[in-house]
């Protein structure tokens, strides 16, 4: 079983296709695009994390793999119970991700809910890493954590191993220069 990560897919969202200048001329060409990206990618055993506001819920039984719900903004008026209905597990909160039974991430919707839960955390555990969503394509990295939206991924998921890559450079690699503040 493989792990990926996304969020901010919006499937059908006429609103995010028009703001986020997606380079789709129609939702259905945008949902078309993504649904072939995370269908080649994606297998039915695979689990997938969406970082929140996926769209269009009855796009979900046309994608493959297990897929894990952190709710977002455009999801915290639907109960949990409908959702559940529809995806493999659903928070409204920060989780933990583990691989091979160790704590690899923080995953939250929203920047500043990761960001809040992780450096709590890294109290403990100082190797954790925070992903989120949210922010579509405005800052792809954080010295802290990684946006794993489909903007700013090319409309792909992120896979565990490329998750490692990226953040073995964050970590080892860029200097003070490359961080905001």
């Amino acid at each position: 079983m493989n792990i990926y990560f996304t969020s901010d897919t919006h499937f059908g969202s006429e609103r995010t296709l028009k703001f986020s200048g997606r380079p789709f001329d129609t939702t259905k060409e945008m949902d078309r695009h993504i649904i072939n990206e995370w269908n080649k990618t994606v297998k039915r055993e695979d689990l997938v994390w969406h970082l929140g506001d996926f769209g269009n819920l009855n796009i979900a039984k046309y994608l493959n793999g297990k897929i894990i719900l952190i709710k977002g903004n455009y999801e915290e008026n639907i109960p949990d119970e409908k959702l559940k209905e529809i995806f493999h597990d659903v928070s409204s909160l920060a989780r933990y991700c583990y691989n091979n039974g160790e704590l690899k991430y923080v995953c939250a919707h929203k920047p500043s809910d990761c960001k809040a839960v992780l450096m709590k955390k890294r109290q403990e555990q100082p190797d954790v890493f925070g992903l989120f969503g949210h922010i579509h394509g405005l800052q792809k990295v954080k010295k802290w954590g990684y946006n794993v939206g489909t903007d700013p991924n090319h409309y792909r998921l992120v896979s565990m191993d490329q998750l490692e890559m990226r953040i073995n450079a964050i970590k080892n690699h860029y200097d003070e220069e490359v961080w905001m503040s």
